[in-house]
């Protein structure tokens, strides 16, 4: 039997999972992920939706920002 997982993300923390994961998906489509890079090809991932999600936030004012 598999060990079961408790997570409780953040809101932010599950748009930062899910971006990480499309990314990753598209390794996955363009044949650049096998059992010698999955890792590595995971933690680019999220190391580049992170990148991302950074700079969303340095250039985007969200509505709470504003008041």
């Amino acid at each position: 039997m598999r060990e079961r997982i408790g997570l409780r993300l953040r809101a932010s923390e599950s748009i930062v999972v899910r971006a990480a994961t499309d990314i990753y998906a598209a390794y996955i489509q363009s044949n650049q992920v096998d059992d010698s890079n999955r890792k590595e090809r995971i933690q680019e991932s999220v190391r580049d939706a992170i990148e991302i999600a950074k700079l969303a936030e340095s250039r985007i004012r969200s509505d709470e920002e504003l008041v």
